[in-house]
């Protein structure tokens, strides 16, 4: 063996880690190796404890206990907050969509249907329509007044005759407590009846139009035929949703005793003909 040779291997340090009985001096565990392997297990176990870590964290409920990590509770409140907005922003979108409705029948013209609104109110802000509800109409019973005073060729007698054609079921069986009056500002009538009667739709139609209001309850309005539009108050629990194609007879909601101008269990009705009220008691047998 060369000189060169016999240099190198005594330059190379050897290291003995070893775990030795104190009282009989017996080795119990005996490592040997080069400096070079004691510095590679050691960036080997290392490098191991940092990836079981990250296993650990990543895949075990124990990174709920990082400070500022979210814990699973949190999620499932950001998630469940998200929904809300959700169905706040259909509600919304849903008031957008009467009211556009609303005054096309103002404007004598033909109510759309609901695609082509939502297409007419794409891009629209929604509109405060539980606003107008708690003033009990009243903008759009003068909005309809206006109207009616430049309209020349406005003809009640016609409007009433295709009603009086129609066959209209009774909502609700009950108690005519509050008789319409337009001269008094009461273009409606409220029957009292039990509490969970079954509310009916007078005529075939479409429901255009459900939403909850701290003042009436949930409110439903029904698109029929003639431009004839009927609306239901006082509603506790709805039976149908926007967009339901309902028949005479077809049972759209219960009454109750809900809302702030509520007193007792009873259905507030309107009839609305071609954007104006007329009296349901005409039409129908309560």
């Amino acid at each position: 063996m060369s000189k060169n040779t016999k240099r190198k291997k005594e330059k190379v340090t050897r290291i003995r880690l070893a775990i030795i009985n104190n009282d009989t001096h017996k080795p119990l565990f005996v490592i040997r190796g080069t400096k070079f392997k004691f510095i590679s297990s050691a960036i080997f176990l290392v490098i191991f404890i940092i990836v079981l870590a990250f296993i650990l964290v990543a895949g075990t409920p124990l990174k709920q206990f990082i400070p500022g990590y979210p814990s699973t509770e949190t999620q499932l409140a950001a998630l469940q907050n998200i929904k809300k907005i959700d169905s706040l922003e259909q509600t919304m979108q849903t008031w957008s969509i009467q009211f556009a409705n609303i005054q096309r029948v103002i404007n004598r013209e033909e109510p759309l249907p609901l695609d082509s609104i939502l297409n007419l109110n794409k891009g629209q802000k929604a509109v405060e329509i539980n606003r107008i509800y708690a003033k009990k109409d009243s903008l759009l019973r003068d909005e309809v007044k206006k109207q009616e005073l430049f309209n020349l060729n406005s003809d009640n007698s016609l409007q009433i005759k295709q009603v009086e054609g129609m066959l209209l079921f009774p909502p609700i069986k009950g108690i005519i407590t509050q008789k319409y009056d337009i001269g008094e500002d009461h273009p409606f009538i409220d029957v009292a009846t039990k509490e969970n009667a079954v509310v009916k739709s007078v005529l075939n139609g479409t429901v255009i139009f459900t939403a909850w209001n701290d003042e009436t309850g949930y409110t439903i309005h029904i698109q029929h035929e003639n431009n004839l539009i009927s609306i239901y108050k006082h509603i506790v629990k709805q039976l149908k949703k926007q967009g339901d194609k309902v028949t005479a007879g077809t049972p759209i909601g219960l009454v109750g005793n809900v809302g702030k101008l509520s007193t007792g269990p009873h259905l507030h009705f309107e009839l609305w003909h071609n954007g104006e009220p007329i009296d349901p008691t005409k039409y129908i047998n309560f």
